[in-house]
């Protein structure tokens, strides 16, 4: 942070500079006769610095176990936050594409089915059935921590949710159609000591497993996110993005679709 901070302030100090020069500081004391006075243009160069999650490991807990001996049952998809930072002087929208590969007798299911009588999810013959979703921020979701994490606060899933429910996206088991969002982050800046919450994003994962799926070795599900980065104008934040809002559910400012698109 200390040496995004010393290249954001020498490119700040450079452009500042300029506007202190005096246009009268040349002396001209000749009677008649003609000068000349040249200038170069001075590139102003962002300084491009993006801050992505180390790895999108995460829990399968068909049984609802309590994973993290605190005494209560925990969900059976555990997830951690997987925040995107901003940490450069620009603004950038960031494209999230993610998509997950089965192995072994695991199904990802496109949306979930639950079973009438205890309303866990539906087993799936001689499969075991994963309902596996992305959640976004709320609305003002984006807070940071004490030590400058990431917190974000979702739409947590009902035991009955399905896709038309959740605060986010089914992840897509389909490489040519995958799970896309943007994020639209703002370039760093400190409030009060902490980094402000426009400068980050991101998502956790939830969802639903059959709780009798009787997982082996070779029973697996993997995640790949691939990340792509847009520097944004000051016009084309208000004229290309707009604030993400899907099933008339509004997230974050710093979730975003473009304008023209029907869906995000």
């Amino acid at each position: 942070m200390v040496r995004k901070m010393v290249r954001t302030a020498a490119a700040t100090l450079a452009v500042a500079s300029m506007f202190t020069m005096s246009a009268f500081a040349a002396e001209w004391n000749t009677q008649g006769g003609s000068a000349e006075v040249e200038g170069e243009g001075t590139y102003v160069e962002p300084v491009i610095e993006v801050e992505l999650p180390g790895d999108l490991a995460f829990g399968i807990n068909p049984l609802q176990l309590d994973a993290d001996e605190d005494g209560t049952a925990d969900a059976q998809i555990i997830s951690g936050t997987y925040p995107v930072i901003n940490r450069g002087n620009v603004r950038v929208a960031i494209t999230a594409e993610t998509v997950a590969t089965e192995g072994g007798n695991v199904q990802v299911l496109a949306d979930a089915d639950y079973d009438t009588v205890t309303g866990d999810l539906k087993a799936v013959t001689d499969k075991h059935a994963i309902w596996l979703v992305q959640l976004y921020p709320t609305a003002s979701g984006v807070t940071i921590g004490n030590e400058g994490e990431v917190e974000l606060a979702v739409k947590a899933l009902t035991a009955t949710d399905k896709n038309a429910n959740i605060g986010g996206k089914v992840v897509s088991t389909d490489v040519d159609n995958q799970t896309e969002v943007n994020f639209l982050l703002e370039p760093y800046k400190e409030t009060s000591g902490k980094m402000d919450a426009l400068c980050a994003s991101g998502f956790k994962f939830s969802g639903a497993v059959d709780p009798n799926a009787a997982f082996v070795e070779g029973d697996t599900l993997t995640v790949k996110t691939t990340y792509t980065l847009t520097t944004v104008s000051e016009n084309q934040k208000t004229t290309k993005y707009a604030p993400f809002d899907v099933n008339s559910k509004t997230y974050d400012t710093s979730v975003v679709k473009d304008k023209g698109t029907t869906t995000p």
